[in-house]
């Protein structure tokens, strides 16, 4: 159990120095740092016109740039987090060791959720910060509920099915590709999802009620007229919905992965 333990952490460790010492999640951060940036420096500019419910929860707009960056921006970045270890033959080297699939795996995935989280953490301070220099108040439920729910959640939902979905893959274009196509097919032709109430929304990998929650929906929480129909019961249930796909994924990728190692 010492050893599984290690293990994991070994891979954990070296996951998050291998998403940050490449670009992408960098580029991620820093571009979901400006953005909030530019748009409270227009909201603070342009206050006076604006009711100051929305003026002084800046993080309700914030919401739009990263609930958005995380549902089709981050799956696609970390499509090829286990294709690129089988191209780059790390797998081979991997598979010599007393290690399991399922520590692989898990260890894979807790490393892309610690350095997603970390950087994400950084813009929710920065983003906290810029408020209270610019609207001189933070209201401090609002802006958790979108950080440590809303964000959190997305991360840890689109971020399993961005790394699990395409472990399959031989390689790291086909990993992307598959994960685009399914974000591309998903949108297209899940109309009912944006509809409160449907198993459609619930079951969605964009997962809608989350997002329009925490875009429209929570206006009333953030001093005006709610114009979204889901709820924050809505949101739950995407959550858990959201965890069940990540499990079953993740389960079905196990299995794989078992099987093919006892055939070769």
């Amino acid at each position: 159990m010492h050893l599984k333990l290690a293990q994991i952490a070994g891979i954990v460790r070296y996951e998050f120095r291998l998403h940050w010492r490449g670009r992408a999640l960098l580029v991620i951060t820093l571009a979901l740092l400006v953005m909030n940036g530019i748009t409270a420096l227009v909201m603070s500019q342009s206050s006076d016109a604006m009711p100051d419910g929305l003026v002084l929860n800046h993080s309700a707009m914030s919401w739009a740039t990263v609930g958005v960056t995380l549902a089709f921006l981050l799956p696609v970045v970390i499509a090829d987090t286990i294709p690129k270890d089988r191209q780059l033959a790390v797998r081979e080297l991997l598979d010599t060791l007393p290690m399991t699939q399922g520590a692989y795996l898990l260890g894979k995935l807790l490393g892309v959720y610690l350095a997603v989280l970390s950087g994400l953490a950084v813009v929710m301070v920065v983003t906290g910060g810029i408020d209270l220099a610019l609207f001189g108040e933070v209201n401090l439920p609002s802006f958790a509920e979108i950080w440590l729910v809303g964000v959190v959640s997305m991360t840890i939902l689109s971020g399993g099915l961005g790394v699990l979905l395409p472990a399959t893959q031989p390689n790291r274009r086909r990993a992307v590709v598959l994960v685009i196509v399914v974000l591309v097919l998903t949108t297209l032709i899940g109309g009912r999802s944006f509809q409160a109430g449907t198993i459609e929304s619930y079951l969605n990998p964009i997962h809608p009620p989350i997002i329009m929650y925490y875009l429209t929906g929570a206006a009333g929480t953030f001093g005006g007229a709610a114009v979204s129909e889901f709820t924050r019961g809505d949101v739950w249930l995407s959550i858990g919905a959201g965890l069940v796909e990540v499990v079953m994924v993740g389960v079905a990728v196990w299995m794989w992965s078992r099987w093919r190692e006892n055939r070769v």
